[in-house]
């Protein structure tokens, strides 16, 4: 099979829609960072569209799942790929799952226990302290 070429641009935007993007049948490391990283942008944006729509919990959870999942469907199938939330033995939507369950616990747990991070100042001459 000969050597593919794809567009740059396109190839970046393929792999931040979620999936993985082959080129002669050897996976880009690079490009599944990046997938990962577009699988929870579209995650969490799909999520908070439905929650700004005031959906009920579950119904964003699943909005949320799906519109991360659904630009790897696209990216794959365009690419003649089987999908990877598709792919058997693969964590991919249920990350999605697992990632949303991760961030409420932490922010219910910050709310309840008033957890914080340290303070950070800036001083007019612009040199910085953290505070004790």
């Amino acid at each position: 099979m000969p050597l593919q070429v794809f567009d740059l641009i396109g190839v970046a935007v393929f792999a931040t829609g979620g999936g993985r993007v082959r080129v002669a049948r050897i996976p880009w490391p690079t490009l599944d960072v990046a997938d990962a990283l577009g699988l929870a942008m579209f995650s969490v944006t799909g999520t908070r569209i439905a929650e700004a729509a005031g959906m009920p919990a579950i119904a964003c959870v699943l909005l949320g799942t799906v519109t991360g999942a659904a630009g790897g469907v696209v990216r794959d199938v365009l690419t003649a790929q089987v999908p990877a939330v598709l792919r058997e033995g693969r964590l991919y939507a249920s990350a999605t799952i697992a990632g949303m369950v991760v961030v409420a616990a932490l922010r219910l747990a910050a709310l309840r226990w008033e957890l914080t991070l340290p303070d950070f100042e800036l001083r007019e001459s612009g040199t910085h302290r953290i505070p004790e």
